[in-house]
C-alpha cells in the first residue's frame, strides 16, 4: 500500500517527533483498526519511544491502494483507547 502524507500529518510528524517508517509499520501490522469520522480509519499499535510504552494511532482515509495519512499522535493513555 502506497502512503501519502497531508501537510497537517507531515507537520504533526516533525512537531511529536515520529518517523515515517513507524507509521509505516503501525499500517502495515496495526493491532488494530478502528471505524473514524467522516469514513476515516485509525491504524493503532503499541510502540515502544525512549524506552516508554505508547499507544501510536494513525487516522488515514484509504483510497483504492493508497493510505492518506491526515494525522498521527502518540499517547500513554493506552487503556482509554485500546480497549
Amino acid at each position: 500500500m502506497k502512503i501519502i502524507y497531508s501537510r497537517h500529518a507531515e507537520e504533526q510528524l516533525k512537531e511529536r517527533n515520529i518517523s515515517k517508517n513507524s507509521v509505516s509499520r503501525v499500517l502495515a501490522m496495526p493491532d488494530q483498526v478502528l471505524a473514524g469520522r467522516k469514513g476515516r480509519k485509525i491504524a493503532q499499535a503499541i510502540v515502544i519511544a525512549e524506552g516508554v510504552e505508547f499507544l501510536l494511532r494513525v487516522v488515514y482515509e484509504e483510497k483504492e491502494d493508497t493510505a492518506e495519512v491526515v494525522t498521527v499522535y502518540r499517547t500513554s493513555k493506552i487503556k482509554k483507547y485500546n480497549d
